[in-house]
């Protein structure tokens, strides 16, 4: 909550350098994990399936969802002391996540094929290196939380309540100080009652969710009004053949994205919400197995130390269809 007071961006920039050494840690646990235990070389090792075309487009809009934030820009731009330069921030942002984005893609796959779990640290054992790298993110949480909300919630603060963006924390009022605190606790604690209520499902909701946001919103934010947009407005600049193409290759290809995930995430979010569960489900369990002690993980036999697994070898035996089996509930006892 103190977290979330900062006025703007401007007041919270020496946050960026803690979030951004927190993630790189968290890369850099990735990358420790995965060169330690090399999943590729244990029992039974990674399976790489084909997946459906509803997990392709799940796969699609997810992609989407990592490339979003482009509402934060105009306030970004707004509060540069060079807004000329904004080009080359996208330059070095886009250069720095695509190459993360595409080392922990490529790996992550190579590791753990399709039993890789959309949470990252899910997919390591439970040693001193994942425990610091969760640890590590509940900070990094509070960061996110603060900078996915802050431009809407400087747009309701301005014209619901009054209260000038551009102020600083020193020439802040009483009762722009107590308004800011009360809406924006208020609106933290709607997201914790969301998540609270979430987490009570079982299966891999994270994406899901993930997919169902990025094809309604950050498909549309990032391959098709982009293009729409500047087609309209600058009709000048696209005049050649080939780059009227482009720009209806790219809107056609966003739609048949956006379509698609929208369906897939629909049709996951609906499996997880009211599919089959198993009796001795609990009603609100976090669904979250360390590697490796689910059925799916390529070191689920072999190849860590045994004092990571919660049954001997010899009872091993399960496979990853039958995942909600007597193994499984045995460990939530």
């Amino acid at each position: 909550l103190v977290a979330c007071q900062a006025p703007n961006f401007g007041e919270s920039r020496a946050s960026v350098v803690v979030a951004l050494l927190c993630l790189l840690l968290n890369v850099g646990t990735m990358l420790g994990e995965v060169v330690s235990y090399t999943p590729w070389a244990c029992e039974p090792g990674p399976v790489y399936e084909s997946p459906p075309a509803s997990r392709v487009f799940v796969g699609f809009t997810a992609f989407a969802y990592a490339f979003g934030g482009h509402g934060m820009y105009p306030e970004e731009v707004r509060e540069m002391k060079t807004p000329s330069e904004w080009p080359r921030v996208m330059h070095w942002t886009y250069g720095i996540c695509c190459s993360m984005y595409v080392l922990c893609g490529y790996l992550g796959y190579y590791a753990y094929g399709t039993a890789a779990r959309a949470n990252l640290n899910a997919n390591f054992p439970p040693n001193s290196l994942n425990t610091v790298s969760i640890l590590v993110q509940l900070v990094v949480t509070y960061y996110c939380i603060y900078v996915t909300s802050l431009v809407m919630l400087l747009h309701v603060e301005e014209h619901a309540f009054g209260i000038d963006p551009r102020t600083s924390c020193g020439q802040t009022t009483a009762r722009a100080a107590g308004v800011r605190f009360v809406f924006r606790t208020a609106f933290v604690g709607l997201q914790v009652l969301l998540c609270w209520l979430l987490v009570s499902f079982p299966g891999d909701l994270l994406l899901s969710l993930q997919s169902l946001s990025g094809a309604v919103g950050m498909t549309a934010l990032t391959y098709i009004l982009p293009f729409c947009i500047h087609w309209i407005l600058a009709p000048e600049k696209v005049q050649t053949r080939r780059m009227k193409a482009w720009y209806i290759i790219n809107i056609i290809v966003g739609l048949v994205i956006m379509i698609g995930g929208t369906i897939a995430g629909l049709q996951d979010m609906l499996e997880v919400f009211f599919g089959d569960r198993d009796e001795d489900e609990l009603s609100c369990h976090l669904e979250f197995m360390y590697a490796p002690q689910s059925p799916c993980d390529a070191c689920y036999v072999s190849g860590l130390p045994e004092h990571f697994y919660e049954l001997p070898r010899e009872l091993r035996n399960e496979t990853c269809p039958a995942y909600f089996d007597a193994d499984l509930r045995l460990r939530r006892r």
